[in-house]
């Protein structure tokens, strides 16, 4: 009998919990999805590089024909997903008694353009940069610095220039 009270009392903070959440409303997210998803604005950075660089991901087969119905579908897509979810981001820092999320909306609609507007801009300029790689890059002399990659390995030389893989899979540099 008393295993059977203490399962049932091991979840005594279940109501204190529940009643918590309803007394502050603002700091959950219950019955509504308000905040941007982490994976889908992943999935938006990565087709926005396959936008700036076609082919890039080896995802799709891209040739100079279907380049024109392949980038349109990807600009397409890619600006649906933006709109969706800086309108969330929108709308988590909205009064929605005073908005009804229409201006969210709106502005919304309006921040996914600009930023999309900015696409040949952003492909002319790291054009350039692709074109002299290590301009800005400075060329002083390091000191040689030394780093154990694998135990038991010993000790091995490090020039200073490190590239760190990102969760992402794309190389990022320091800088």
């Amino acid at each position: 009998m008393k295993s059977i009270e203490k399962r049932i009392n091991a979840f005594g903070y279940l109501d204190e919990l529940i009643e918590g959440y309803e007394a502050s409303s603002g700091a959950n997210f219950i019955n509504e999805r308000r905040l941007p998803n982490l994976l889908a604005i992943k999935n938006i950075l990565d087709t926005l590089l396959e936008i700036l660089f076609p082919g890039v991901s080896g995802s799709r087969d891209i040739t100079s024909d279907n380049l024109v119905f392949v980038i349109g579908d990807l600009l397409s897509t890619v600006r649906s997903e933006l709109r969706d979810q800086i309108a969330m981001a929108f709308k988590h820092q909205c009064n929605e008694k005073e908005c009804g999320h229409t201006l969210c909306d709106d502005k919304a609609d309006t921040a996914a353009d600009t930023l999309l507007g900015r696409l040949p801009a952003i492909r002319r300029s790291s054009r350039r940069m692709w074109q002299q790689p290590m301009r800005g890059i400075p060329q002083q002399p390091q000191k040689r610095r030394w780093s154990s990659a694998t135990p038991g390995c010993g000790p091995l030389p490090s020039t200073g220039y490190h590239m760190n893989s990102t969760s992402s899979g794309y190389p990022s540099y320091p800088g």
